[in-house]
């Protein structure tokens, strides 16, 4: 019932990814506002670690400079709430 999913936007429409993910039946777990298409909210498992935001990351981020037009790129990992969530859904629902 969960995904792992990597996801390369090609423009930067506000709530691209949630909206598009929401309209296949894939909320983002934690997400208040996109919802599945049966409206149930994606939450996580009772006994799951603790994560008070939806789970949505941007890995890495790159750009042309506005003024300059340089490229510019920025990346950051994974946050240590959701890489937590992660490795307990791996451990408690491996992959078949």
């Amino acid at each position: 019932g969960y995904a792992h999913v990597r996801m390369q936007p090609k423009t930067g429409r506000t709530h691209q990814l949630r909206v598009h993910l929401s309209s296949i039946d894939l909320a983002i777990v934690k997400d208040p506002l996109y919802r599945s298409k049966g409206g149930r909210p994606a939450r996580l498992p009772s006994g799951a670690p603790a994560m008070n935001r939806h789970a949505l990351h941007a890995e890495a981020l790159c750009f042309p400079h506005p003024s300059t037009g340089e490229k510019v790129s920025f990346s950051a990992p994974s946050p240590e709430d959701m890489q937590a969530v992660l490795a307990w859904l791996r451990s408690e629902r491996p992959v078949a």
